[in-house]
């Protein structure tokens, strides 16, 4: 058993070692899943990544992140304004939230790229910011906060650990 844990702790400190590689984000700099994580546990401090060997709520897949800062976010929102898109359907699970928030995911990460991808991604939660239960929107780590952006509402704010509510994300 000891000799399975000391394994499993050097793969862990290895990971860690490999991947602390993180530039100065701002300015478009690369980061890593690691700065992401730090980001995003200021807000929500019991959020857990995803790991081969763990499960969590927080994935992501890329290995170098473009982050930008809040102030840059705007300009990717306004973006998505000049945009022509099939809006919302009456019917409620035919272009409905999820399918957005994954549509604007794709969008973003295909149109903004720096030297690595952009931290844009998708949430499910509780986002009482908007009055919404088990939804899902956008989420976006930016290196001077969270900004949460909700397609159908066409709508963003900056994260509130006291009314927004993340059960799991992937970027």
């Amino acid at each position: 058993m000891k000799t399975y844990l000391r394994k499993y702790f050097i793969f862990i400190f290895l990971f860690l070692f490999v991947s602390c590689a993180t530039f100065n984000p701002i300015n478009n700099e690369v980061s890593n899943t690691l700065y992401l994580l730090k980001q995003t546990m200021k807000v929500w401090p019991k959020l857990r990544p995803i790991y081969p060997t763990t499960l969590g709520n927080f994935m992501s897949i890329d290995q170098e992140y473009a982050v930008v800062s809040i102030a840059q976010a705007e300009e990717i929102i306004h973006w998505r304004e000049s945009q022509i898109w099939i809006r919302p359907s009456s019917s409620p699970e035919i272009r409905d939230c999820d399918d957005f928030a994954l549509k604007m995911m794709y969008e973003v990460r295909e149109n903004f790229r720096g030297n690595g991808v952009v931290p844009f991604g998708i949430a499910g939660g509780k986002f009482l910011t908007i009055g919404q239960v088990n939804h899902a929107l956008n989420i976006l780590v930016c290196s001077d906060g969270i900004i949460l952006y909700d397609y159908q509402k066409d709508y963003w704010w900056i994260a509130d650990p006291t009314k927004d509510i993340v059960y799991f994300w992937y970027i």
